[in-house]
């Protein structure tokens, strides 16, 4: 009589039959790929080519490093194995993720959600020094008298909050309470280049002082839960303070569009951005309704509004859809970090652009730099240089801008 395998045998046979039919799925996947992988968000995966075998690559080990670096790019379902990864740290462990080359995402309370530089300039208030800062603040109060005096073109300072600054209730207690061991009368570079502004007359829009007054005047918050940015509705908000202050010097000034009412939806654009970097497939918690205004455009012809360049960091996407979804310019465009041109939508017109500045004194009625308070004082990320020398006569610069088209 034969007896039967034990239990506990069974169980192991089904356990080594499973690895090995998924170790053959990520094989066949990894060689002759017969599933499309939905790629990872915010991932950006480096090129690796094929290594081709010959022995002295084998010898020296030349061969076994490209294979590795392939391997770590086309293995099979990645993607998948990463979400999988991803979920279990955040269902299990309220963790967020993190890659060294990539953005860290943190989990607050009520799944709100915080990248981990905005986090860490929370809790480190100020490095830069008392020199660096007035340095960067001098320079940019000589552009805006240049512009003024030798081309009557207004160039404005905006400062976009942080969202730790805004809401540093719904961050987690620990990153709330942490501050590096720094004391509390340490002044963040925020603080303490506002009084530097004022000193040298510097044309400022302060959306971190604007937007935390009205916090408590407005239910509409000016953060998505599950993302980073400002909305569009803060932009707003600190669009109508710059536009009292830029009308009196502007040929065509900025028309003021009417807010309605407000419609909640589900997050859209940027407003998701953290979110999808989280990489899981459980988001519901995080991609809660928003509130978006719905606005009567302005009753003004459209060659009457002004041409805006924004030059500035990823925060100025909001200001430029804004300021075109509302209807208060003709044209907007954005140089980000002085680097890519991109439309109001973010889509690139060109990628690492030689920039013309006579192109753009000639192009536009209004220059907005746009600097979120982490990144102060880098100011227009080396336009402000360039723009003085070039003013001054020190630079001739030969590429072209093309101007944007009616």
């Amino acid at each position: 009589m034969i007896k039967a395998a034990p239990r506990k045998d069974h169980i192991r046979i089904i356990w080594i039959a499973a690895i090995g039919v998924i170790l053959m799925a990520v094989f066949v996947q990894t060689y002759r790929p017969y599933v499309t992988d939905h790629p990872l968000e915010g991932v950006a995966v480096p090129h690796a080519p094929t290594p081709n075998f010959t022995w002295q690559q084998w010898v020296s080990g030349e061969y076994q490093k490209k294979y590795e670096a392939w391997v770590n790019t086309h293995i099979g379902f990645r993607p998948v194995m990463v979400r999988v990864a991803n979920q279990i740290h955040f269902s299990m462990f309220r963790q967020g993720v993190y890659s060294k080359e990539g953005t860290k995402v943190l989990v607050g309370k009520e799944h709100w959600l915080y990248e981990g530089a905005s986090i860490r300039a929370y809790q480190w208030p100020g490095w830069r020094t008392d020199e660096e800062l007035e340095k960067a603040v001098n320079k940019l109060a000589k552009l805006q008298q240049l512009m003024m005096e030798k081309r009557n073109i207004p160039v404005a300072l905006v400062i976009a909050p942080s969202k730790p600054q805004i809401y540093p209730e719904y961050m987690d207690p620990t990153d709330q309470k942490k501050r590096m061991n720094v004391k509390e009368s340490v002044f963040t570079d925020y603080q303490r280049v506002v009084p530097l502004f004022k000193a040298k007359n510097v044309l400022v829009s302060d959306g971190h002082a604007i937007l935390q007054r009205l916090k408590k005047e407005t239910e509409h918050p000016f953060f998505p839960k599950s993302g980073m940015h400002w909305n569009d509705y803060a932009a707003f908000l600190v669009l109508k303070d710059l536009r009292k202050q830029i009308n009196p010097i502007l040929q065509k000034p900025l028309p003021l569009p009417e807010i309605t009412r407000f419609e909640t939806r589900p997050p859209e654009r940027e407003d998701t951005d953290l979110a999808k970097l989280m990489n899981i497939y459980t988001t519901n918690a995080m991609l809660t309704n928003e509130m978006y205004p719905l606005v009567k455009p302005p009753d003004v012809e459209l060659d009457q509004r002004p041409r805006v360049l924004i030059i500035g960091d990823s925060f100025s996407y909001q200001l430029a859809y804004a300021l075109k979804q509302y209807g208060m310019c003709h044209e907007v465009l954005i140089y980000d970090y002085f680097q890519t041109l991109r439309s109001y939508t973010g889509e690139i017109i060109e990628s690492k652009a030689e920039i013309s500045l006579e192109e753009i004194f000639s192009s536009y009625d209004l220059i907005i730099i746009e600097n979120v308070e982490n990144l102060i004082p880098e100011f227009g990320f080396g336009f402000v240089d360039e723009a003085i020398a070039y003013l001054e006569g020190a630079t001739h610069p030969q590429s072209a801008l093309q101007s944007p088209s009616n």
